[in-house]
């Protein structure tokens, strides 16, 4: 179990609709992904759930490394949850913005849903398309040093941390 995308990489097969196992080939892990992203585009988080066979032989010699390979995983299902903004959080956005801060959302979350989020929470308008300017993708946020950030702190309305370990998100007045 993890977030969809980091999963469906490590799948090599998936369970189709009459539970049937089949080997996963690049049209449909293409159609998981879009899948993936769809629903990440409407303000779901999304979870894949994974498993691998192990024979008996195999378990008892990974015992000792207590580490699984994790690749030749088969996809079991894609959920998406829907976590609400909270309530107050798009009225408190909208007071920053009223005197004048530029509110910031750094996420863990990829940037479909990232987008989804911060127009619920009133940091995007709906009209408001992705471009380079308003979403920064997590390995190129982490990397800017602390001078390309302030640079581009009035360019940027999303912060795409998105390495999987970050699932929370916080509002920054830069």
């Amino acid at each position: 179990m993890g977030a969809a995308e980091m999963i469906l990489a490590m799948c090599s097969s998936y369970y189709d609709a009459s539970g049937r196992m089949k080997d996963m080939d690049d049209g449909e892990r293409m159609t998981f992904e879009q899948i993936i992203q769809c629903m990440a585009a409407s303000n779901l988080r999304c979870i894949a759930f994974a498993h691998k066979h192990i024979l008996d032989e195999e378990h008892e010699i990974r015992e000792t490394s207590q580490k699984l390979e994790e690749d030749s995983l088969t996809l079991v299902a894609v959920v998406g949850i829907k976590d609400p903004c909270r309530s107050g959080v798009r009225k408190a956005v909208e007071d920053c913005q009223y005197v004048g801060v530029n509110v910031k959302m750094i996420t863990g979350d990829n940037v479909f849903t990232a987008r989804a989020i911060a127009t619920e929470c009133g940091i995007l308008r709906p009209d408001q398309g992705i471009n380079n300017e308003a979403v920064v993708e997590g390995g190129v946020f982490r990397n800017y040093t602390p001078d390309e950030r302030m640079n581009q702190k009035n360019h940027q309305s999303i912060a795409g941390v998105g390495n999987g370990d970050i699932w929370f998100f916080q509002l920054l007045a830069l």
